[in-house]
């Protein structure tokens, strides 16, 4: 029996191969020689998504947990000491990454740039999400931080208020974010949830049930939630996995 040629496109994305949304797209180039597929959708799944902004990542030491990743993938830091917890703002990579031991964060809360907050709230609200906190500008800036209501924390701002790192010096990028995946308990909730919110176009269901994002950054999907699974889980770009 001929074993189907699109198979190996069909495997769970792992972040030891190459960006997921490089097969996406070699797929849908094949689809529309064979026939399968038209211009418009081709175009109309690569549309640009929002990509990943920042990331906050509670620990329980930042000073500690920030030595760590500094030995282990070279990070660079600007610290934040008020309130009585400390968070290390990683300035050497492209997708902001914080590590926080701010006793009140989510264990993992991801942040998205959008063109009006007001605007991402209603919709984060119509949608069946909360919003948990948020300073909102009249004009639509601000900041706004959130649950997509499946437990997963998220959080939306507009570039030039808080969260604002363009008077940092450039820093090379070192121990990037290369892969996530969001964990939720209905895939197809999630997948509506973040295509109204960000724009992100989503792949078939897979036989494992993953959803993979064809047009956002990095590489990303959903994932139905195993019992006592996180609701995120973040893979790291490094040069050489055996050191």
């Amino acid at each position: 029996m001929t074993s189907d040629p699109f198979g190996v496109l069909r495997r769970p994305s792992s972040p030891h191969r190459a960006d997921p949304r490089f097969a996406a797209v070699v797929r849908h180039r094949l689809e529309e020689e064979l026939g399968m597929n038209t211009v418009d959708q081709l175009q109309a799944t690569t549309e640009q998504g929002t990509d990943l902004g920042i990331v906050h990542v509670k620990v329980s030491d930042a000073d500690h947990a920030f030595a760590f990743y500094r030995e282990l993938l070279g990070w660079q830091s600007e610290p934040y000491r008020e309130g009585g917890f400390t968070a290390h703002y990683i300035v050497n990579t492209s997708v902001l990454t914080v590590l926080t031991d701010n006793p009140d964060a989510a264990p993992v809360r991801l942040f998205f740039p959008v063109g009006d907050v007001g605007a991402g709230v209603r919709t984060v609200e119509e949608l069946g999400g909360a919003v948990t906190a948020s300073a909102i500008d009249a004009d639509g800036g601000g900041w706004a931080e959130a649950d997509d209501g499946q437990g997963v924390a998220i959080g939306i701002w507009r570039p030039g208020h808080a969260y604002d790192t363009e008077e940092q010096e450039p820093q090379v990028p070192r121990g990037e974010i290369g892969y996530l995946t969001i964990h939720v308990d209905d895939t197809e909730r999630g997948a509506t949830f973040y295509s109204q919110l960000l724009g992100w176009r989503f792949e078939a269901p897979r036989p494992n049930g993953y959803r993979h994002v064809q047009n956002a950054g990095p590489a990303l999907g959903l994932y139905g939630r195993e019992p006592d699974q996180g609701p995120v889980t973040l893979y790291v770009r490094v040069h050489d996995l055996a050191d």
